[in-house]
């Protein structure tokens, strides 16, 4: 390894975790992450004083609801290596939840979570990539431009693709917040929201780009390099998934794959600090 390729992972490292010569510290700061086969997005919120929070927060409700796990500094362990974090859900003081903490090249964090019994019995594990966020989340970035429009849902569906529709969309082994708003008689979007920043990449489509064939949606967008072309298979009234091409000049720049949930109700919706 030469000395360039030495100063930019130490300089990676230094962005996430303060390092002694003998244990790892957990920096301050707003981490965010998706697991795309339960569509739950977590926030780890490290704060500079002793109250911090873990949050899970379901995507196919729009973030009405998130579990909050409250922790402080007696609850994290750190080695050379990782971080533990033992944490308790407030409702049900019999199950636990631990997250075992490690540097990710990328500077963010990589998590393996493990739920257990009061026994301490393994009862379900998981392992997600989290990033680092410059103190904004993508779903306080989200509610702040959607509120309004979850607000006004009247429980209507529609027809067919009609309807908001949130999930998550899969690219380059990331997962990131994916918005599709199908206007029947305007214009209907589909927007991805790149995750740890406040950027997003947004096309859009009209009732004459969409063909429909065998019950699947073929739908060409007006974007010039980002999904240009929509596959879209509906497994119910209220779940899609669908394929994503994004091509320029006959060449194919990026492909991947999405599910999406039809939103429905309005209800109050989750607020995290950050």
């Amino acid at each position: 390894m030469n000395n360039l390729i030495k100063l930019v992972v130490l300089g990676g490292m230094l962005l996430v975790f303060n390092a002694t010569a003998t244990q790892l510290k957990l920096s301050e700061g707003v981490y965010e992450g998706i697991t795309a086969q339960d569509a739950q997005f977590h926030l780890l919120e490290v704060t500079t004083g002793n109250a911090h929070r873990y949050i899970v927060t379901p995507i196919t409700t729009g973030f009405k609801t998130a579990t909050i796990y409250p922790f402080s500094d007696k609850d994290i362990a750190c080695d050379t290596l990782s971080c533990l974090i033992n944490l308790q859900r407030v409702e049900n003081s019999s199950e636990r939840l631990r997250l075992i903490v490690t540097l990710n090249a990328t500077a963010g964090l990589d998590v393996l979570s493990i739920t257990t019994d009061a026994a301490e019995k393994p009862l379900l594990t998981g392992q997600f990539h989290m990033h680092t966020t410059d103190g904004t989340s993508t779903v306080r970035t989200f509610l702040q431009q959607y509120l309004p429009q979850l607000k006004a849902l009247n429980g209507n569906t529609g027809q067919h693709l009609a309807g908001l529709w949130l999930g998550v969309l899969t690219m380059n082994n990331q997962h990131d917040l994916l918005l599709m708003d199908v206007v029947p008689e305007g214009i209907s979007s589909f927007r991805r929201f790149i995750s740890a920043s406040k950027l997003s990449n947004e096309t859009q489509f009209t009732n004459k780009d969409i063909q429909q064939k065998d019950g699947s949606y073929f739908i060409n967008t007006t974007h010039l390099s980002f999904a240009n072309k929509l596959i879209i298979h509906p497994l119910s009234s209220t779940t899609l998934q669908g394929y994503f091409y994004s091509s320029h000049q006959q060449q194919v720049l990026q492909t991947g794959m999405f599910t999406l949930t039809r939103l429905g109700a309005a209800a109050e919706h989750a607020n995290p600090q950050n």
